[in-house]
């Protein structure tokens, strides 16, 4: 990890904050092929509470109709894993632990409790979504976490196997880095 990754672990400047939720909105409208809601003016708070009510919003949409639910995930995951794959060359993230490390960091942005060891194991303790989400809608939109972790790992493969949107007291998953 270079000096602007290390400086990224402790300190990100609220506007750079602003600027990625907006961008993760937006990468999810275009999946969804819809406008974005409308952050003008609005707080960093109100953005994520405007990207909860967005992404809740077009998913159950989609679940509903069961129209095209694996390309609006494979569209969600693309558009993620090009964020996190910018992430990554920018702070220059090179093994598991930064993965882990970074993950944390922007997770906590999304009022997520994101804890990542050095095997890849992944517990979510509190998320700011599970009040938001049904576990369907969750499903759906954690084709997002698993482009940005992807794009974050240089190609890694994060998966779920249990989720606090199935009433577990916890998300469960695990990380597996890519071959080198």
């Amino acid at each position: 990890m270079n000096l602007l990754g290390k400086i990224a672990c402790y300190y990100i400047p609220p506007l750079i904050k602003r600027k990625n939720l907006i961008q993760l909105i937006r990468l999810s409208a275009r999946a969804f092929q819809s406008e974005p809601p409308d952050t003008k003016g609005k707080s960093y708070d109100q953005c994520l509470l405007e990207f909860a009510y967005f992404t809740q919003k077009k998913a159950s949409e989609i679940i509903v109709s069961k129209d095209n639910i694996q390309k609006i995930k494979k569209r969600l995951y693309r558009n993620a894993f090009l964020m996190g794959h910018n992430i990554r060359k920018l702070l220059a993230v090179g093994n598991q632990n930064e993965v882990m490390t970074i993950s944390r960091r922007l997770y906590s942005f999304l009022h997520i409790d994101f804890i990542g060891n050095s095997s890849g194991q992944i517990i979510i303790k509190k998320c700011f979504f599970s009040t938001y989400y049904s576990k369907e809608v969750c499903q759906l939109i954690s084709a997002l976490d698993e482009g940005i972790v992807a794009g974050l790992s240089g190609g890694g493969k994060l998966s779920f196997n249990q989720r606090i949107t199935e009433g577990q007291s916890c998300c469960l998953g695990q990380l597996i880095m890519p071959e080198v």
